[in-house]
């Protein structure tokens, strides 16, 4: 890598920053003019320069004001000053973002978090809820979108309730079409050091691998991508959530592509996996799975569940009106919501008369079953409201049997749900 003494002289280096230590407007001026001046001496920023390293320096020398010092110029190859570590804050990375029913809050700050899940797993919805939570307490997002639309994403919000003008105010977006530029990057590295957001969003990254030339499924593709782009992300100031695919029948605890995306998530990870689908005018439910807490603090306010843990239950529930109310509980808080028959069958009545005959099947297949193990035989989180309308309609009766164990029997001559 180009060591920056090479490519300017130190004054001009100095009067270059100077502009930044005197206010914050300054900064993406001074990110441009030396991304310019690096580009008249056929350097690129990307491959040779990273924006990463070129705002990891303009935030060295904000600090510096007056001077700049040695230290703000030395490469991240020196030795660290671990006295100047041990004489200050040793508090590791606390989540600030996406906060629960019970005010615990899964997202890091200044960290580059993760979403992945299969398509319509509700990814985009809990990172939009997310972004909700930030604008409505005046907080500025920036969503960078490789995979779906302005139209689309400005109507999700408008579903859940942000004010029109909240989103014109507090939402940056960006959604390219093609590979980027040098020309784009700068734009782009201009809008970042202005450190505005407290949010930024990455929705796509195999697509944006792609614009970059880069192959998803590349290690080392994927550490020139991060090197490129997700770095300067989350040296802006803000937490950096990607979003991102899974392959079907995975076990979901890493993104699609390589085992470097994993290691690269220095905050929060998530599983979105889904419980009920999510469709318009149509309420949803999703876990969220613990997939890496690097810093700790996520896992100690989840559920453990076997070999998993569970930080949360997103859901949306559709209002008369259009509208969808979002909210992100604790599992135990969800298994508490009452649930009858009768709403779930006039809300989706196809799908939970097929989920009841499933319930019905797997009790002839095992007479006698448990309620665990008809939750596991038939994926339903909550099996109570199956069994009444079952045994409503003579489909099936219960028993109880020893160690306060009930049993669940197929009724003879019952053959149709």
């Amino acid at each position: 890598m180009t060591n920056p003494d090479e490519l300017l002289p130190p004054e001009e280096l100095k009067a270059l920053f100077d502009r930044v230590s005197a206010d914050d407007t300054g900064k993406a001026k001074a990110v441009q003019d030396v991304l310019l001046s690096l580009d008249g001496q056929s350097v690129s920023p990307v491959t040779d320069y990273g924006p990463a390293n070129l705002l990891d320096l303009v935030r060295k020398l904000a600090a510096e004001n007056d001077t700049l010092s040695t230290s703000a110029m030395q490469s991240s190859w020196a030795p660290a000053d671990m006295a100047a570590v041990l004489a200050g804050d040793l508090d590791v990375a606390k989540p600030t973002l996406l906060e629960r029913s019970d005010s615990e809050r899964l997202i890091y700050g200044e960290l580059l978090n993760g979403l992945h899940g299969e398509s319509e797993s509700g990814k985009t919805w809990v990172a939009l809820f997310m972004c909700t939570q930030v604008m409505q307490a005046g907080g500025k997002v920036l969503y960078l979108d490789f995979e779906s639309s302005m139209v689309d994403i400005a109507s999700r919000l408008m579903a859940l309730g942000v004010d029109a003008a909240v989103v014109v105010d507090c939402l940056t977006y960006i959604g390219p079409s093609d590979r980027y530029s040098d020309k784009e990057m700068r734009a782009l590295g201009d809008l970042i050091a202005s450190g505005q957001f407290e949010v930024i969003v990455l929705d796509g990254v195999t697509d944006a691998m792609n614009a970059f030339g880069l192959k998803p499924r590349d290690e080392s593709d994927y550490a020139e991508f991060k090197r490129a782009l997700l770095l300067p992300l989350t040296l802006a100031g803000g937490a950096c959530v990607t979003i991102d695919h899974i392959a079907r029948g995975s076990d979901g605890r890493e993104a699609l592509g390589t085992q470097h995306k994993r290691a690269s998530i220095r905050g929060a990870s998530f599983l979105v996996e889904v419980i009920t689908p999510f469709a318009r005018g149509q309420s949803g439910s999703a876990r969220l799975v613990v997939s890496k807490d690097r810093p700790g603090w996520v896992r100690g306010v989840s559920e453990r569940q076997q070999d998993r843990s569970i930080a949360g239950v997103f859901s949306l529930t559709a209002t008369e009106d259009g509208l969808l109310v979002p909210s992100l509980v604790t599992v135990a808080e969800f298994n508490e919501q009452p649930v009858s028959f009768a709403d779930l069958s006039a809300r989706h009545a196809d799908r939970f008369e097929s989920e009841l005959a499933s319930l019905v099947a797997a009790i002839r297949a095992n007479p006698g079953a448990g309620v665990n193990d008809l939750k596991e035989a038939t994926n339903l989180r909550d099996i109570k409201p199956y069994v009444e309308e079952a045994v409503k309609r003579k489909l099936i009766v219960t028993q109880q049997e020893k160690r306060k164990k009930i049993g669940h029997y197929p009724l003879l001559g019952s053959e149709e749900v």
